[in-house]
């Protein structure tokens, strides 16, 4: 199940009981975070979200109320001991502000990899996520994301039948690619249908 929050909705400072902007999807383990506000990480720890899960930061712009919540993010991801690597992409000028930041997170347990968009029309695929962006009218160069998650086509019975599945890997199949029984490898495609249209969220 996608699982769609807004830790902080607030603009330009932060105020008791109301973050910064920010916006968190979790799918199947997995997180895509976008904007990264001053408080950030206590709201999303309020609202029962985990740091570590976080695989893909959206960046829509290089407003101070949209990134200044980074070094500390990065900072208890590293103290939490995180090793995964991150992922944050944005428009022109995310690498030098990113780099600004992180002159207080200077050393981190993991890998953190920056890509600019100075065309927003751009699509990438990461962390199980399809991300498309798109320009938005604003002071400083802006991107909006249209994040897409596509899903697996609904459980076959009667092609599972037909395939000989064994009933015993069913719900595995499920659930993972592929899965052994008695010496034999089954995949998920001898028990699925067709792809089901994805799960579609713009920011």
């Amino acid at each position: 199940m996608l699982h769609v929050t807004l830790p902080g909705t607030g603009g330009t400072m932060p105020m008791k009981n109301r973050w910064l902007c920010t916006g968190l999807m979790q799918y199947e383990g997995v997180s895509l975070l976008i904007d990264c506000g001053e408080g950030t990480q206590i709201a999303i720890k309020e609202g029962g979200g985990k740091l570590h899960s976080i695989a893909l930061l959206l960046i829509t712009h290089l407003h101070a109320d949209h990134i200044s919540g980074l070094p500390g993010l990065l900072l208890s991801m590293g103290n939490e001991g995180r090793t995964n690597p991150l992922t944050i992409i944005g428009p022109i000028g995310i690498t030098q502000v990113v780099t600004a930041l992180r002159v207080i997170a200077p050393e981190l347990p993991f890998d953190i990899y920056i890509t600019e968009w100075p065309d927003p029309e751009q699509t990438v695929s990461t962390a199980g996520f399809t991300v498309t962006g798109f320009a938005l009218r604003h002071t400083l160069p802006c991107l909006g994301y249209t994040v897409e998650i596509p899903r697996v086509g609904k459980f076959d019975v009667e092609k599972a039948t037909q395939k000989s599945v064994p009933l015993a890997v069913w719900s595995l199949l499920q659930k993972q690619k592929s899965a052994e029984y008695q010496g034999m490898i089954y995949q998920q495609s001898d028990v699925l249908g067709s792809p089901r249209k994805g799960l579609k969220v713009t920011y």
